[in-house]
């Protein structure tokens, strides 16, 4: 009895605290990472706005090697090839090149470039971004976004072992995830 309370206790603990598997039961102690902290408080929710969908995203950021001004190879902008999935896991849409999101119901909308707002809270992932969406871009279920926001980002970033002056003009993807967030007019 007293070992399935113990397991109970750790499956229910993994869900934050940590647990070790002998009944002296000690909450984990590792604290998250400050940058992350700090980059969520860089993207609250925009003034005047309210949420109206969020969608995971998994895919794959795609780099070009370039010829740089001062000769040396460079990284092209990344483009984005992801599929979006609801908070059950069901694909529901595309983001790509535009950067757009189209959805399966029809809804679509294009973000304008430059972001609006950037951080990175870990330098091994694509930046955190709020993009404001262009106007008269948006249609069907995201006719009314007015901002997106990408967080909670990982991966993204293309190996450094690529940037080679043989690998000018080839493609490469680096596979990411992220949360987009699109908000619509507060009233």
């Amino acid at each position: 009895m007293k070992r399935r309370i113990s397991a109970a206790m750790c499956a229910l603990m993994s869900l934050g605290l940590g647990c070790n598997r002998s009944s002296n039961m000690k909450p984990q102690t590792t604290a998250p990472p400050v940058k992350m902290a700090d980059a969520a408080s860089d993207f609250p929710q925009p003034k005047d706005a309210r949420l109206l969908m969020r969608f995971s995203a998994r895919g794959d950021q795609i780099y070009t090697v370039k010829a740089g001004a001062n000769g040396k190879p460079e990284w092209s902008p990344a483009t984005p090839d992801a599929r979006l999935f609801d908070n059950k896991g069901k694909e529901v849409g595309t983001h790509g090149k535009g950067p757009h999101w189209t959805l399966t119901d029809g809804g679509t909308v294009i973000g304008q470039l430059p972001p609006a707002k950037k951080a990175v809270p870990d330098p091994s992932a694509v930046p955190w971004l709020e993009i404001n969406a262009k106007p008269g871009s948006a249609a069907g279920s995201l006719k009314d976004v007015i901002i997106i926001q990408r967080v909670k980002t990982a991966g993204g970033i293309p190996s450094a072992t690529e940037l080679t002056e043989t690998n000018i003009g080839k493609e490469f993807r680096a596979p990411y995830t992220a949360d987009y967030l699109f908000y619509v007019p507060a009233k």
